[in-house]
């Protein structure tokens, strides 16, 4: 399929006081709904971990610039999850998938390009928000949940098996992964957003999302619904892979206070912390996140 690049400018800021007014081609008309993203990659410095601090911190490494650096650590100040993916808590598995997806990335960055592996996916620098950061915001603004997230791993396997020109890379990671919240929110999920809200989430036009959505289901035939066995294995694997993390013991399994999956960090898109529904002028989305037919 011959697709041509698109392009993602670095996410700005507006301040609340600001007027509205278009400057040419280069602001998205959605901007006009009030939200930002976040505008800096996660710094490259490394975290002092406190002398009583038992859990994990996010990785500082986590950027699009660095790659993920696996540390050995004490197995007492590993954090337990627990047996079932379906109880993971959504800020781990937000810090487990971003890592995999990281680690991908910088080993991807470093191959050769070719100019004919061009798709819809395609940006023409990298994005100024980090993969972590850019799964989170997913993660908070949408109705992600565990499966709909190991479900978007599932999808990199299958597309790196049925293309293996696709490369997930700092320049279609993020395309791919609110591409990937689309289909599998509709694919996997009663309750989903219009596209009208994960493109302003996502920082995509409307029209693009929609372009991307349809090749993303023509490259995958259709198939879009990984079963459970997978789903659970794709689980493993990550908390395997990871040097923060093990999965409880099955014969002594941890409290039920570990499932409270961070509802106060990553609720759901449509209530506010307050539990009241959320309507979509609430929801701010990143400007400058263009096309190259509207440059």
């Amino acid at each position: 399929m011959n697709c041509s690049p698109t392009s993602i400018a670095n996410f700005t800021e507006k301040s609340p006081d600001e007027s509205e007014r278009p400057s040419g081609n280069s602001i998205n008309p959605l901007s006009r709904m009030e939200l930002t993203a976040p505008q800096k990659l996660i710094q490259n410095t490394p975290q002092k971990r406190q002398p009583n601090q038992s859990l994990p911190v996010v990785p500082s490494e986590i950027s699009c610039s660095s790659p993920t650096k696996r540390i050995k650590q004490d197995p007492s100040l590993f954090r337990t999850l627990p047996l079932k993916y379906e109880l993971c808590p959504m800020k781990d598995l937000v810090i487990l998938i971003s890592s995999m997806i990281q680690e991908l990335i910088s080993t991807n960055d470093n191959l050769p390009p070719r100019s004919n592996t061009l798709t819809r996916f395609h940006s023409r620098t990298p994005p100024g928000i980090s993969v972590f950061e850019y799964l989170q915001r997913l993660a908070k603004h949408t109705t992600l949940t565990p499966p709909l997230l190991l479900s978007m791993v599932y999808y990199i396997d299958q597309l790196c098996l049925l293309y293996p020109d696709f490369i997930i890379n700092s320049l279609t990671v993020h395309r791919f992964l609110i591409t990937a919240c689309t289909v599998a929110s509709k694919g996997l999920s009663d309750a989903f957003l219009n596209n009208a809200m994960y493109a302003r989430v996502g920082g995509i036009n409307f029209s693009e999302l929609g372009l991307l959505e349809l090749d993303f289901l023509y490259r995958l035939d259709w198939k879009i619904i990984p079963n459970s066995k997978s789903l659970a294995n794709y689980y493993r694997g990550l908390v395997a892979r990871s040097g923060n993390y093990k999965i409880e013991d099955e014969n002594f399994p941890v409290k039920n206070n570990i499932n409270h999956i961070e509802t106060k960090d990553l609720k759901n898109s449509k209530t506010g912390q307050d539990g009241n529904h959320r309507n979509e002028s609430q929801i701010k989305t990143p400007k400058n996140i263009v096309s190259k037919n509207q440059e």
